[in-house]
């Protein structure tokens, strides 16, 4: 556990870090119509922690930049399968617990999540969230440069996204970690 110290302009605040979090990876492979990705699904277990909520998304902005990802927005994640043909996602627990599905109806299965888990999908691999508890939030956060596209629902063939998914490099450190995450290994 390492903790990092930021002294911002609204006062002093702490956002812990667990070097020694557990990371699971999970494959999904190209169904036909949701393409996922040959990179993992890589998620943190419990790696973050926090000494203020009110402060959280401020604490991870600074943290993220310093690795050139961007926190894009607080919120949930949608109830419908999609996916991003743009970029890759990755999705920090600030609240709650939930359950979510990866890699679409067809090859995916069932993650749950809770807060202090940080979750990082490659462009192409379809999520939902299933269910949750009422105060689950979670930061979306992106590489810099990097917009994100949505691509809605199972069904959805779209060979242009489908190809673009397949092309995004990741010449990124890991958001959290930097060169030694695990995420800048699994990703190469």
């Amino acid at each position: 556990m390492f903790t990092i110290e930021l002294d911002l302009a609204r006062g002093h605040i702490m956002l812990s870090l667990n070097k020694d979090a557990v990371t699971q990876v999970a494959f999904f492979p190209d169904d036909g119509i949701i393409p996922n990705s040959r990179r993992p699904v890589v998620l943190y277990r419990g790696i973050v922690s926090y000494s203020d909520r009110r402060k959280i998304e401020e604490e991870l902005k600074h943290l993220v930049a310093e690795n050139r990802w961007y926190v894009a927005w607080p919120w949930r994640i949608y109830t419908f399968t999609h996916w991003h043909s743009t970029t890759h996602e990755g999705l920090i627990c600030i609240d709650g617990r939930a359950t979510i599905r990866l890699g679409g109806p067809r090859v995916g299965c069932e993650f749950e999540i809770a807060s202090g888990d940080v979750l990082f999908l490659p462009a192409g691999v379809a999520h939902r969230k299933i269910a949750s508890t009422k105060d689950f939030t979670v930061c979306g956060i992106y590489p810099k440069g990097k917009e994100y596209d949505l691509i809605k629902g199972a069904r959805t063939l779209n060979a242009e996204a489908r190809g673009r998914s397949r092309t995004i490099a990741f010449l990124f450190n890991d958001p959290l970690l930097g060169k030694e995450g695990s995420l800048s290994k699994l990703w190469k």
